[in-house]
């Protein structure tokens, strides 16, 4: 209850204020009539009673520390400071923020993408464990395996602690198949072993896996639905487990329902999973079978240079059936599924992400040196600050301020700019980008984007702190005028860096110049405050320290 109140006393601090200024004045009237009944005059009280009453701005601020914090006041300040700071130069603040919310809007828009494709875990268990196996030839660049091979494999020690495959170009006549029950729709169908669930590590909402039994030709047909599939076509019944739906004319028994979150390891979206139930005259022959994509759950502990040199004998074995002339395009290979997943766009992807990056720190030095130029037209200012009691890290935080509003306006202004793009972008991209439909803003990607901001900004912003060299400090012989300035502008031995440090050191000059006005004007204000320096001097005194 008691921060609640502290909370209510700082934005109503006007009304406190003046609660103070009456308790004040009515302690003032109360010593004058005291004065006056002990026999002084009016004007003998009314002297007196001040100097025994003290320094009145002192002791309202003391006062106001006991219902006010003073850390949360002085920073709702410097909020309202830099807020007026921003209407006087209306240029550099929508300058500022503009640029801001470039960088971050294109490197938020950009990154989501990118992070679906290099960074965003895959939809199974242990994803980096699992493998594309199989043999490329001129036919496919992509890795495949006869079905005839496959079985060997299966039957053979292999560094997998299991395989599972689909049949490339799913049912007879394609890819696709008819749900022929009330009004038909085309769907995507996949024929799948029974292992294939198994070793991608998903286990179905609703339901159960194929069984072996089930994985044999002439059974009764069985299936699991996709989620988006059960959701849309059957209204996220949840007593769709053993009902028979008509597939291609014919009666099939769902038996599961997918996650909303698998995916085909081709990226693939299929509607219905069927059993391969291949037939076993066409495991005889690898020339005259079913080609199928075959991936593996590697051991633990096993890499994939030692599965590939594990498998590498069995691959002698089939290539008894290559054509002797066409033996030296055929080649095994294994590699990660997510290697198999982006192809070739790894590459793309990083560099498209460091251009993006580089386009975010371009961006922040260019507000780092508008605050720099900005800075040095504010000496006075500073000057000014400094010598009615500032700190020199009262000053310092009132740039992180303002630093940090000009940030959350760049990063408002850059979650706009960032939807935008990446509506453009999802929607003009050529086809073959993996993962692109699914690149969506969220809070990581934005947080991303704006801490690196920030964190550039101020460490350009207080690199001068950790400058040794003194050649790059400006002298002051007046506030606001430079007597020597060796590297105000471009350095070539320090280039953009140098002349950073050199505006920021700048500043830190003119602080330590008010410093020096006030200890030497100190004594000339301390007998106007009953020998204390106040912690707010007045114009008079300000403008006697300036002269």
């Amino acid at each position: 209850m008691n921060l609640l109140n502290r909370l209510a006393r700082l934005f109503r601090r006007r009304n406190v204020d003046d609660d103070l200024r009456e308790e004040m004045e009515s302690h003032l009237q109360m010593r004058i009539e005291l004065n006056e009944r002990s026999g002084m005059t009016s004007e003998e009280a009314q002297r007196e009673a001040r100097k025994q009453f003290g320094n009145r701005a002192l002791i309202q601020e003391d006062t106001r520390r006991i219902h006010i914090s003073a850390f949360r006041e002085q920073l709702v300040q410097d909020a309202r400071y830099a807020f007026r700071s921003f209407a006087r130069a209306p240029g550099f603040t929508l300058t500022s923020i503009c640029a801001l919310a470039l960088g971050i809007g294109s490197t938020s828009a950009v990154f989501s993408v990118v992070d679906r494709i290099l960074f965003r875990s895959l939809p199974y268990a242990h994803e980096d464990r699992l493998v594309s196996v199989g043999v490329t030839a001129p036919l496919d660049t992509n890795e495949f395996a006869a079905a005839a091979d496959y079985r060997d494999w299966q039957a053979a020690d292999t560094p997998f602690e299991s395989l599972g495959s689909f049949v490339i170009g799913g049912p007879p006549g394609g890819a696709g198949c008819d749900l022929t029950e009330n009004t038909p729709i085309r769907l995507s169908c996949a024929l799948v072993d029974w292992t294939f669930l198994q070793t991608l590590g998903v286990e179905p909402l609703l339901g159960r896996n194929f069984t072996r039994e089930e994985d044999q030709p002439n059974v009764p047909r069985v299936a699991v639905l996709s989620y988006s599939l059960w959701q849309n076509r059957f209204g996220a019944d949840p007593n769709i487990i053993g009902r028979a739906i008509s597939v291609d004319t014919k009666p099939v028994t769902v038996v599961g329902v997918l996650p909303a979150t698998f995916e085909m390891p081709t990226l693939g979206q299929d509607d219905i999973l069927f059993p391969q139930a291949l037939d076993p005259a066409s495991l005889v022959h690898p020339q005259t079978g079913v080609s199928l994509r075959v991936f593996g759950r590697l051991k633990p502990g096993i890499s994939i240079p030692q599965a590939a040199g594990a498998m590498e004998p069995l691959f002698q074995q089939s290539l008894q059936w290559v054509p002797p002339g066409f033996r030296g395009e055929v080649k095994l290979r294994i590699r990660s599924l997510r290697d198999r997943q982006i192809q070739d766009a790894r590459t793309s992807s990083w560099v498209l992400f460091a251009a993006v990056l580089t386009v975010l720190l371009i961006a922040c030095a260019n507000v780092t040196n508008l605050l720099i130029a900005r800075g040095t037209t504010r000496a006075k200012e500073f000057a000014m600050r400094a010598a009615l009691g500032a700190s020199r890290l009262r000053l310092v935080r009132q740039m992180l301020t303002e630093s940090l509003l000009l940030s959350f306006g760049g990063a408002a202004g850059g979650c706009i700019l960032a939807w935008l793009l990446l509506y453009v972008f999802t929607a003009a991209a050529p086809a073959g980008i993996p993962r692109l439909a699914q690149a969506t803003l969220d809070g990581r990607v934005l947080l991303f984007t704006v801490f690196i901001s920030l964190v550039w900004r101020d460490v350009r912003s207080g690199s001068g702190i950790l400058c040794p060299d003194r050649r790059c400090t400006i002298r002051r012989n007046r506030i606001g005028r430079d007597e020597t300035s060796p590297c105000a502008g471009f350095d070539p031995d320090r280039g953009f860096v140098g002349s950073a440090v050199c505006g920021r050191l700048a500043d830190s000059d003119v602080m330590e110049f008010s410093e020096r006005s006030v200890r030497n004007a100190d004594r000339k204000c301390r007998h106007w405050f009953n020998g204390a320096r106040p912690a707010v001097y007045t114009n008079s005194c300000a403008s006697e320290l300036l002269s």
